[in-house]
């Protein structure tokens, strides 16, 4: 976008409806990222079978470093 274009004022009513956007929306963005994480989590930890499922094997033991490599 070229700010050249723009006067000081509709500069000002842009960032200013854009913060007020941002802030009445955080909360839910941050619940809908944490949604999203946490099916990560479990969809992946499924996936490797971290946990006993009826879709995966695992044919090595779990151990500690699995559910840290998981975390990241």
């Amino acid at each position: 976008m070229v700010w050249n274009n723009y006067s000081a004022e509709r500069k000002a009513i842009f960032l200013r409806t854009a913060n007020e956007i941002f802030e009445t929306n955080k909360l839910e963005l941050m619940a809908e990222n944490l949604d999203y994480c946490l099916y990560s989590v479990f969809t992946v930890g499924a996936m490797t079978a971290l946990w006993s499922n009826p879709f995966f094997m695992r044919m090595t033991e779990v151990s500690g470093w699995d559910y840290i490599i998981l975390s990241f």
